[in-house]
């Protein structure tokens, strides 16, 4: 980074925390109405926006809020105060609100999310509603507790993904009776792991399928990514594999392995310098050991 794009990513961040605290004098939502939607099109992006908005609902039920979803299939129904619309950029008014955040920032990305909209919260929770039977796979695991796992993130982000080889050794360290299923729409694995309980739905759940087993598992592990999110909204314990790409979420079930290493968070999406050393030093065993700990809590 050149010493004029970095004043110049400074300069945005002075700008960014300047409307942050303005905002917060003049909130938005005590307009008569308002447009959301989330920047950043992913599934975690949108459901942080989701319960920002929600927030803001419950804070000024006066105020008619619309939120513009991409994911519609797992939102809640509209109500009174807040109307829940498919996301088309052509259709957003004039004056409405993308909310976005500031990479490597000491705020977590759903705080900087809350503060665009003019609110400081103590809890960050997200109300989606519970997927109803029929739409959890016959191929649930029902006799045992279900570990379920999303074994990568978005493609851009390479720099979140833990070793294949961590992955594999964690799975076959876990007890054998305990049922492992991996949902997602890719996986990490070439051969499936040596655990006899390991089962994969990758690339055959429909995004409502993919949420009802999350809202069904035990325990949900993964990296910071979609499975994440739908997980703290339907309150299921998780582990997280962070490392060093970005930071921590403020999300009370989960145990998140985030390694402080000297270049988080880098939010880097070229190759690493260093190897993912911060992924590196998570070793399979601490994994196992918070699952493990996890399922004992709950037992």
């Amino acid at each position: 980074m050149t010493l004029l794009s970095k004043f110049r990513a400074l300069a945005r961040r002075r700008r960014t925390e300047l409307s942050w605290a303005l905002r917060l004098k003049m909130p938005p939502w005590r307009r008569r109405s308002l447009d959301v939607w989330s920047v950043a099109g992913g599934l975690g992006d949108e459901l942080m926006a989701l319960s920002v908005v929600q927030a803001a609902s419950q804070k000024a039920p006066s105020c008619k809020l619309t939120f513009h979803a991409r994911h519609m299939s797992l939102m809640p129904a509209s109500t009174d105060g807040l109307l829940i619309v498919p996301y088309q950029q052509e259709t957003i008014p004039a004056g409405s609100i993308g909310l976005m955040y500031l990479q490597r920032h000491r705020l977590a990305i759903v705080e900087q999310m809350a503060l665009q909209m003019g609110l400081r919260l103590s809890e960050h929770t997200t109300s989606l509603p519970r997927r109803p039977p029929e739409e959890l796979p016959s191929s649930f695991p029902k006799d045992a507790p279900a570990v379920v796992m999303q074994t990568v993130a978005s493609a851009w982000t390479p720099n979140k993904q833990w070793p294949k080889e961590y992955w594999q050794q964690m799975i076959e360290l876990l007890a054998p009776d305990i049922a492992v299923l991996e949902v997602g729409t890719e996986s990490v694995f070439d051969q499936p792991p040596a655990h006899p309980r390991f089962r994969s739905l990758v690339g055959r759940t429909t995004m409502p399928q993919f949420a009802a087993c999350i809202q069904e598992a035990a325990v949900f592990v993964g990296p910071p990514s979609g499975g994440m999110h739908v997980a703290h909204a339907y309150q299921v314990p998780s582990v997280v594999v962070i490392g060093g790409y970005e930071g921590t979420y403020p999300y009370p079930l989960a145990r998140q392995f985030y390694s402080p290493v000297p270049c988080a968070p880098c939010w880097l999406r070229t190759d690493c310098p260093y190897d993912k050393k911060c992924l590196r030093q998570i070793t399979p065993a601490m994994v196992r050991d918070a699952i493990k700990k996890t399922l004992d809590a709950i037992s």
